[in-house]
């Protein structure tokens, strides 16, 4: 279609349980060109069902070391607005 690949994805979000840690993992299953180690989790079928949440899931199936890493944010900013500004001036967009 002569779109670029995608090189940065940003997910602006305000909870590391979910945002930042669902973010870190989407993009590494992206990285590994959409094939990851839960790919044997049946995470529909999880959503269904009361216990466990899907995330309770992932989480079981990470080290420690890895669920404090995928966690931290790569940046922080105070609100939505500062967010948008960090990206339109890392990705040096022109209005």
């Amino acid at each position: 279609m002569g779109l670029e690949a995608i090189k940065t994805l940003y997910v602006i979000g305000d909870n590391p349980m979910s945002d930042v840690l669902g973010a870190k993992l989407f993009d590494r299953y992206l990285r590994h060109g959409g094939r990851g180690r839960f790919d044997h989790l049946d995470l529909d079928l999880l959503e269904e069902s009361d216990p466990p949440e899907p995330v309770s899931m992932l989480l079981e199936e990470l080290s420690p070391g890895e669920q404090t890493a995928l966690k931290q944010p790569d940046f922080v900013e105070n609100d939505l607005y500062s967010a948008v500004q960090l990206i339109v001036s890392r990705e040096k967009f022109r209005f």
